[in-house]
């Protein structure tokens, strides 16, 4: 059966139980059983719970900048891309980052398959926002600004006992490359600052002029 459905599955990013059901002409129960068996036997990736990829599909984008993206965006639609894996895009982070980092209203959750780590954070719907939107493979993939990523990052952070210590160096405590952060993007993160209201945030804000931009 699989020989039968193979070509025209392997040239999508995702399909499901009912795409599988339609196109052999059988139930959705027998689909979801031989669905089952192809994910044991490797001849399909399974991204969530009823949403499945092939390994055709897989390995010919697994290089491609934005496949990560692609399925961070497939498991959960009503996120964005942010945090720590865009600012290592941008050139902020100086250390690798391993698991894909998104936003969203919904609960705080973590997916783990043989695609990789993606982690979402839950965030308030005010200040749910920033981000661009591009189409990738069909699908619409959201990622922050360089300015709501940063902003992103250090609101789901601890907060930091030291930030008003004039001898504490959150930039440096952190490792990130904040000297090139460009000043629309400066703005564009202290205006989320602004929004959130937040003293933890502003005293990250107060901390970074004081140690990097000097204003």
């Amino acid at each position: 059966m699989w020989s039968k459905i193979v070509d025209k599955l392997s040239g999508i990013p995702y399909f499901g139980v009912s795409s599988v059901a339609q196109m052999l002409g059988i139930e959705n129960e027998t689909a979801g059983q031989l669905l089952s068996r192809w994910v044991n036997n490797g001849k399909v990736l399974r991204v969530k719970r009823g949403v499945y990829m092939t390994p055709e599909y897989y390995d010919r984008h697994l290089n491609d900048w934005d496949f990560s993206g692609l399925i961070s965006s497939i498991i959960n639609p009503g996120s964005y891309l942010s945090k720590e894996y865009v600012l290592q895009k941008c050139g902020v982070m100086t250390e690798s980052v391993m698991a894909v980092t998104a936003v969203t209203t919904k609960n705080t959750s973590k997916v783990a398959s043989k695609m990789g780590s993606f982690l979402y954070y839950h965030i308030k719907p005010e200040l749910f926002g920033g981000y661009g939107e591009k189409i990738v493979g069909g699908i619409s993939v959201k990622e922050a600004s360089p300015g709501k990523a940063l902003f992103d990052y250090l609101y789901f952070r601890p907060y930091g006992w030291a930030y008003g210590d004039k001898n504490y160096d959150l930039v440096e405590d952190l490792r990130l490359n904040l000297d090139d952060f460009e000043v629309k993007d400066r703005l564009d993160f202290i205006n989320w600052i602004t929004l959130s209201k937040s003293k933890k945030m502003s005293d990250a804000l107060e901390n970074i002029r004081r140690k990097i931009w000097l204003s």
